[in-house]
């Protein structure tokens, strides 16, 4: 079973205005709607952060803390591997 479905994500872009961004101090931008990955791990986590990519997140709030960098990054990687991103 997925951590999150495509559905949901789609449905939450749409509804939250996910494409939506602010303007850092930086002079960055970044996406106002992220996927968060605390408490999340093993093969749930990695699909639910290439579903999100699938479908247009670009913001995945990740931290050393949360202990997933090993699947959240496997995630990425085969996301740009594939051509998604």
């Amino acid at each position: 079973m997925r951590f999150l479905t495509v559905v949901a994500l789609i449905s939450t872009l749409y509804s939250l205005n996910a494409y939506q961004t602010v303007k850092l101090n930086t002079g960055y931008e970044m996406p106002i709607l992220g996927l968060g990955t605390w408490q999340a791990h093993g093969p749930e986590v990695k699909q639910a952060v290439k579903d999100a990519i699938e479908i247009g997140y670009r913001h995945i709030d990740t931290a050393s803390d949360y202990g997933n960098e090993a699947e959240v990054g496997q995630a990425i990687a085969e996301s740009i591997k594939a051509g998604i991103i």
